[in-house]
């Protein structure tokens, strides 16, 4: 008999086909079940006979029982095959016996790989040739799995001049002839990873960016400090200079109040740079020249350039 790869199990025809046959026809009849006894009355085979075939039924999975009170209840089971499950699955399945030999594979592997299910059922991942578990130290995993351990790992597999990222789950299971078994479910993680890569790329040209305007600010933050630290020496050497200077030096703001005096000014009139300050320039002339320095002030407020004399008092009220 030829081995049905779409199940589990390496079912073999069994002497006793044609009663086990009888029984699961005459079971479709019933949604609710049947006993032993009616089975077996139904059928024309004795009891005893008829509960062995069922125990053979349930054990395949094909018939499920129920005890209602005293009763036993036989009815074919209603549960989805699991492969029809895996199938449907958006993940690459393939499940290995114990051995590391094939037992299936859902169409996303076959359509990956590019293979029929004679290409690759029933043969060892050795001699398979599937790309999708073409990965370093897959014996060891697959040993560690047979073991009980649940493995984990992320896979990076090459087809068709491309890179391909996977998920990958190996779980150890049990096959539907009870033995022990590998599941191993495989998530295409392609796509996360490209946006992660994108994502990384992104972040590492702003980072780029970042740098070199930081760099750039940074050489004007130094260039505008040595701006700075250049004009305010010049500064210090221009205060020097004025108060130095063998002449008199006085400035004054658009009123005519006194901004500064130099050391040589305030000897000249007799006060103390601090008296001076703050006080109108007209305060230290004559009554008598007060309106000729008005008059020459408001001119230079106009923009123009004045040369005159002028006679200015000491403190001591004598001429300067």
């Amino acid at each position: 008999m030829t081995p049905d790869y779409r199940e589990f199990a390496q079912i073999k025809a069994h002497p006793y086909d044609r009663e086990l046959s009888k029984i699961k026809n005459y079971l479709k009849g019933s949604a609710k079940g049947y006993t032993v006894t009616e089975i077996s009355h139904a059928i024309d085979i004795n009891r005893n006979s008829v509960a062995k075939y069922l125990d053979v039924l349930c054990i395949s999975g094909v018939v499920e029982l129920k005890v209602i009170g005293s009763a036993k209840i036989y009815s074919l089971t209603k549960r989805i095959p699991v492969s029809s499950i895996l199938s449907l699955s958006s993940d690459y399945i393939i499940v290995l016996d114990e051995d590391f030999v094939i037992q299936y594979v859902n169409e996303r592997v076959l359509d990956f790989e590019k293979k029929s299910l004679d290409d690759i059922v029933g043969k060892p991942i050795g001699q398979a040739g599937l790309q999708l578990l073409s990965i370093p130290d897959i014996n060891k995993t697959l040993q560690e799995t047979t073991q009980g351990k649940d493995i984990f790992k992320e896979i990076e597999v090459k087809n068709d001049g491309k890179t391909g990222y996977f998920r990958g789950k190996f779980v150890p299971s049990i096959l539907e002839n009870g033995k022990r078994g590998i599941l191993i479910i495989l998530d295409d993680i392609t796509e996360i990873k490209q946006y992660q890569h994108d994502l990384e790329k992104t972040v590492q040209d702003r980072t780029k960016e970042l740098t070199k305007t930081s760099t750039n600010l940074k050489k004007e933050i130094r260039q505008h400090r040595e701006v700075k630290d250049a004009f305010e020496d010049s500064e210090r050497r221009y205060q020097t200079l004025i108060e130095l200077a063998e002449e008199g030096i006085w400035t004054f703001g658009p009123e005519g109040t006194t901004t500064f005096v130099n050391r040589k000014m305030s000897e000249i009139l007799g006060y103390s740079a601090d008296e001076m300050l703050g006080t109108s320039i007209c305060s230290f002339v004559s009554a008598r020249d007060q309106s000729y320095l008005e008059e020459k002030f408001s001119r230079i407020k106009k923009g123009n350039n004045e040369h005159f004399d002028l006679v200015f008092l000491k403190k001591d009220k004598t001429p300067a």
